[in-house]
């Protein structure tokens, strides 16, 4: 892989990017990806790539399984794990968190675990009781998905 970058132009830098095809190591992809800056508020700029595809602005660039070319996560139509989750998987995945942020300890499906020493009891009683809520909400979805397992079974 070489990799080529050319900022001499402040008004068109690039990028360019000669790699194998993940599918054929024969074939080989060649092109350009333009960068742009943007000014940020305390001076000094951010650079920023244009997706080769799309056209719009991205902070990376990726080359997944299948893919010949670097490009951002919205042309490949890439999503993030969350979107991934169903309704009992998130709950249980922002449980564990907040269950992680109160100390931890024990089980987080056991509820909140004994107030830090250093937490103040407000954020205490208001993370403990987003905690009992996201364990009901786990507990509703599983419910939930345990009545269609049963309704679907043969009598």
């Amino acid at each position: 892989m070489a990799i080529t970058i050319d900022t001499t132009d402040r008004y068109s830098p690039f990028l360019e990017l000669d790699h194998a095809r993940r599918t054929s190591a024969a074939t080989r992809e060649r092109y350009k990806v333009r960068l742009e800056t943007t000014p940020q508020p305390f001076g000094g700029v951010r650079w920023w790539f244009r997706c080769p595809r799309t056209g719009r602005r991205a902070v990376c660039l990726r080359l997944p399984l299948g893919g010949h070319q670097f490009w951002s996560r919205h042309a490949y139509g890439l999503g993030y794990a969350s979107q991934r989750e169903d309704r009992r998987g998130r709950a249980q995945l922002q449980a564990q968190k907040l269950h992680a942020a109160l100390g931890g300890g024990g089980h987080w499906m056991d509820g909140a675990p004994p107030k830090p020493k250093w937490m103040r009891w407000a954020t205490y009683e208001r993370k403990a009781s987003k905690l009992d809520a996201y364990n009901d909400r786990f507990d509703a979805a599983w419910a939930d998905g345990l009545v269609r397992l049963l309704s679907r079974a043969p009598r």
